[in-house]
C-alpha cells in the first residue's frame, strides 16, 4: 500500500506529553490528571464511590 502518515490526531491528548510518534501529534484538548494507586487515594477522593462509567 506504500502510505506514509505525515501525522497523528486525537480528539483528546490525555497522554501528559507522554507520546512518541516519529510524526507531528495534534489533538484538538489536552487534559491532565493525577492518579493513585487504590491504596494511596487522598481522603476527599476515598470518600466518592467508584463507579464505571458508559461507553
Amino acid at each position: 500500500h506504500g502510505a506514509k502518515p505525515v501525522a497523528v490526531t486525537s480528539l483528546v491528548d490525555r497522554s501528559g506529553g507522554q507520546t512518541k510518534f516519529e510524526v507531528p501529534f495534534i489533538s484538538l484538548l489536552e487534559l491532565t490528571f493525577p492518579t493513585y494507586p487504590a491504596d494511596q487515594l487522598p481522603p476527599e477522593l476515598a470518600k466518592i464511590p467508584a463507579t464505571k462509567p458508559g461507553s
